[in-house]
């Protein structure tokens, strides 16, 4: 039995150890690992028109994704795929708005909110074009088949997300005492105008 499988199905139990911690650091190291290769493979899977996903397989899928970081790798590794396209076929996209469903099921189940947010960003990014007689093709996101998902009206999920996002934007160096006091006032006030500004776009 690998790693994944036992610790997959072992949800809520504590690994025994000697005390020293070896052994659980080294069973969580190696579920990471087989997860990652497991979800890497299983995204790819998604994004190929004509391939077959098994039973096993998704089974699989809805094991991992009951563990923090199953929910994690599988967003991360869709969120590289936008790299490759944005635009998707109809068989690729409704994949997307089942997985997606079953990952955002279980992020509210934990009040698990990275990955949700990066899913978000995702239902925002793949589109698939759908082409109506005499009109302009337009895009129809993932967005509108998840609208109901319960963590998108969790107040928590857009408090958490709001605040990852500022963070996010103020991790860029702070500016230091000297060159502020160095600017002139309409730079601190253009300054301060900017960083509002930023932060009311998050907002939003």
């Amino acid at each position: 039995m690998t790693t994944v499988e036992r610790l997959g199905n072992c949800k809520g139990r504590t690994v025994v150890s000697d005390g020293s911690g070896a052994e659980y650091d080294e069973e969580t190291e190696l579920f990471e690992q087989e997860c990652d290769g497991f979800m890497k493979d299983f995204v790819s899977k998604i994004f190929q028109v004509d391939s077959d996903i098994s039973q096993e397989d998704k089974s699989k899928f809805g094991i991992l994704n009951q563990h923090s970081a199953g929910r994690l790798l599988f967003s991360r590794h869709v969120d590289n795929q936008r790299v490759y396209c944005k635009s998707v076929p109809e068989t690729i996209f409704f994949r997307l708005v089942q997985y997606f469903a079953i990952v955002l099921f279980e992020c509210n189940q934990a009040d698990d909110f990275e990955p949700a947010k990066i899913l978000m960003n995702m239902c925002f990014t793949f589109f698939l074009e759908v082409n109506k007689e005499g009109e302009e093709p337009a895009r129809q996101f993932i967005v509108p088949y998840l609208r109901e998902q319960p963590i998108w009206k969790s107040l928590r999920f857009w408090n958490a997300a709001f605040f990852d996002a500022v963070h996010s934007e103020r991790e860029i160096p702070a500016i230091s005492r000297d060159v502020w006091h160095s600017w002139s006032p309409q730079e601190q006030s253009e300054y301060k105008e900017c960083d509002k500004n930023s932060t009311f776009a998050k907002l939003g």
